[in-house]
């Protein structure tokens, strides 16, 4: 077994290629930058004037006289006895318009990530001063392991060079829309991932993005709808951003809901956005319920203290020929009452209130629900008095009628 000194020791021996200046520059600035002006247009390269051709400049409308580009990076992928090497190379370039001095041009190794054979990663960078990306050049030009977390968004590569790949990666895609996230893309093709390819030959980038991103999204939960997707021609970003977070979240609506993510009925709606907020509130009252049912379990002491200091008023029901009002009982009385007529009683456990009566007021006639009161029981007085979905009903002014003519047969003995 090769240990992480004896492999560190192997990369250490492997002599890697030193690439020119003006091979990097070339391959950072494949066209070199033209800053045109009202009256000339000049090469931020050279300082002089130029010609200006779309053809030979990538051309920039600006009255600026300096050109300064700091942290523009090349990423070269190179193979050697089995590792795969992705160096990363910065550009630096200072310039000045009319100026008889050359432009000053830095071109460092800044990064380097190894995998090995069996697929561990293996981090090299420069020193830095005091901050992450600032590099002290002059302090140590060699790369040196580091242990820390793969930073995803520092070295977004604008150049991308497939030199020569391992085994693994020989049909491996490279894309400047997944570039930034080489190295962990890198990853899972190591890992034997091929999803992964098949997501960029179906140019999705910004599922490749958003599954990189959030370790929380998992591809074998949405393969299957990605399937789909692909067979339909579905367009997966639709949210605001222009991204695919949204229809990622619908699809792991769709598995919690027990829904068919084979059935492109369910993977592609029409209204993605509608639907999407359709299953969000199914998935809340679903959550809301087995939350009261866990409160329900754990309930019990409060129920014994709840009889305890209420039964006294158990006996004290109340009718006339339409209504009937009764006490909750117990803590499941409470949870029905709640269930039945949609609002807090229960999940805002008034059962806890000492001073509190509540009571459950039924038609007398079919034994329907019709609101739910609470009695003060120190001032003897009504609180609130609420049907379903807290709004009153067509009896509400017959019922506080009928509980404040009762008020003291209700709470009597209080």
């Amino acid at each position: 077994m090769v240990t992480t000194a004896q492999e560190k020791a192997i990369i250490d021996d492997i002599k890697l290629k030193k690439y020119d200046q003006s091979y990097i520059l070339k391959k950072a600035y494949p066209k070199p930058i033209c800053y045109k002006q009202k009256r000339a247009a000049y090469d931020m390269f050279s300082g002089k004037k130029c010609s200006a051709q779309k053809s030979e400049y990538k051309i920039i409308e600006t009255q600026k006289r300096i050109f300064d580009e700091k942290n523009h990076n090349v990423m070269i992928l190179e193979a050697h006895k089995g590792y795969q090497f992705i160096r990363i190379y910065n550009v630096c370039i200072y310039s000045k318009i009319r100026s008889e001095n050359k432009p000053k041009i830095l071109i460092k190794e800044a990064m380097q990530y190894i995998f090995s054979p069996k697929g561990k990663l293996y981090f090299k960078r420069l020193k830095t001063s005091f901050v992450y990306y600032y590099w002290d050049w002059d302090r140590d030009s060699n790369l040196n392991y580091h242990k820390m977390n793969l930073e995803k968004y520092e070295f977004y590569c604008v150049s991308v060079l497939k030199k020569s790949v391992v085994k693994k990666l020989e049909k491996v895609h490279l894309n400047k829309s997944i570039s930034g996230y080489m190295v962990e893309y890198i990853q899972r093709i190591l890992k034997g991932d091929y999803r992964y390819e098949t997501l960029v030959e179906l140019k999705h980038f910004g599922l490749i993005k958003e599954l990189i991103d959030h370790s929380f999204y998992s591809l074998d939960d949405i393969w299957p709808a990605v399937k789909i997707v692909s067979r339909n021609n579905y367009n997966i970003y639709q949210d605001a951003n222009g991204g695919c977070s949204l229809w990622i979240d619908e699809i792991r609506n769709l598995i919690e809901l027990n829904l068919d993510i084979h059935n492109p009925k369910y993977v592609c709606p029409k209204n993605l956005l509608e639907i999407h907020n359709i299953h969000n509130e199914k998935i809340d009252r679903k959550n809301k319920k087995e939350q009261l049912k866990i409160q329900l379990e754990r309930s019990c002491e409060d129920n014994i203290k709840y009889i305890e200091s209420h039964q006294k008023y158990f006996k004290n029901e109340i009718s006339n020929e339409k209504l009937i009002a009764s006490p909750l009982k117990d803590v499941k009385d409470f949870y029905d009452e709640a269930t039945y007529m949609h609002h807090c009683v229960f999940s805002q456990e008034y059962y806890r209130k000492n001073n509190s009566l509540i009571l459950s007021v039924r038609n007398k006639t079919d034994n329907s629900r019709l609101e739910t009161c609470e009695i003060d029981l120190r001032n003897k007085k009504i609180n609130q008095c609420y049907g379903k979905f807290d709004k009153f009903t067509e009896f509400h002014n017959q019922i506080l009628s009928f509980i404040n003519q009762n008020m003291k047969k209700i709470t009597k003995g209080a």
